[in-house]
């Protein structure tokens, strides 16, 4: 499994006007497209940019024409490959991977321009990587039911106050897809978590999304949490297993994400708008979508991963 892939985002373009706070949909320019940016750098060689535009409310979906992008590390330039472009919704998205060195503590900014539109630019700083101390793997009691539990001990790296944590599952049988098609033996995916058994997962507002990239590798159930209730830097996390999910699986692995403010501020908005329920019948104020892009709408946040071994 491709980690970098199990983090990335779905597009959104109900994204907000101001560089640091999220705003609704009466803020989009109803006459001008601009531009929309995804890009969520980790400690690697390689980062994955998709741009696209907004669509005038009043006219039809524009065209695309980049006119320059540039992803500077610590102010540096990174080298730009064209990845091709695509439509999807009828909305046009251009690809791009930045190679360059990118390591923790780095400062990413990433500026495009595009014709007929605003510059839109934005950065972000890749967090230290969190520490797996160790992991084993019992069974647990919760309110009657019984649960696989993987108790994860961790190190927080003392910058960052943003975590996630999600518990990939080793299929034991072989899968298929939603046309039943068999896909062979070896799949993974992640587990669903009964989060009212951790206090650190309950007493936050947790995702419970698709997450994927362009190539449609989705991923459900990475739960946010801070790290408030450390003690000294430290925390163990008990991940229950979903009872019903628990018997298509014959081993576990945690992965134990440290977010960049921004990207924690984009999950916790899908997160609200996801949960919003009333808001979906006009009962409540409907969630926007966090965006840290000047000049334009969406995403640039940083994220670090360690992986726990196999638990069987």
């Amino acid at each position: 499994m491709n980690i970098r892939h199990a983090i990335c985002l779905l597009l959104t373009v109900a994204a907000a006007a101001s560089c640091t706070d999220s705003a609704g949909l009466g803020q989009l320019d109803g006459n001008h497209s601009k531009l929309i940016i995804y890009a969520f750098p980790t400690d690697g060689d390689s980062i994955g940019i998709t741009v696209s535009l907004t669509c005038p409310m009043n006219r039809q979906m524009p065209p695309l024409h980049i006119a320059s992008i540039s992803c500077r590390t610590n102010g540096l330039p990174d080298r730009i490959v064209c990845r091709g472009d695509t439509i999807a919704d009828g909305m046009p998205i251009a690809r791009y991977t930045a190679v360059g060195r990118h390591r923790s503590g780095d400062t990413i900014a990433i500026t495009v321009t595009a014709d007929g539109m605003p510059t839109a630019d934005g950065s972000t700083v890749i967090p230290q990587r969190p520490v797996v101390d160790s992991t084993r793997i019992d069974t647990a009691v919760y309110k009657g039911n019984a649960y696989p539990v993987v108790r994860l001990s961790m190190r927080g790296n003392g910058s960052t106050p943003h975590y996630a944590v999600g518990l990939e599952g080793l299929y034991a049988r072989p899968s298929y897809d939603a046309s039943g098609y068999y896909q062979g033996h070896g799949q993974t995916g992640f587990v669903s978590l009964e989060i009212g058994a951790e206090p650190l997962l309950r007493s936050s507002t947790n995702i419970d999304i698709t997450l994927g990239d362009w190539d449609d590798n989705a991923f459900n159930d990475i739960y946010r949490f801070g790290s408030s209730s450390f003690a000294d830097g430290k925390a163990t996390l008990h991940l229950y297993a979903d009872t019903y999910t628990q018997s298509d699986f014959c081993a576990y692995r945690p992965h134990l994400f440290a977010l960049s403010t921004e990207y924690d501020s984009m999950l916790r908005s899908l997160n609200d708008i996801n949960n919003n329920d009333l808001g979906k019948y006009g009962l409540a104020f409907a969630y926007s979508t966090y965006t840290n892009i000047r000049g334009g709408y969406g995403c640039i946040g940083a994220y670090t991963v360690a992986v726990g071994g196999w638990l069987k």
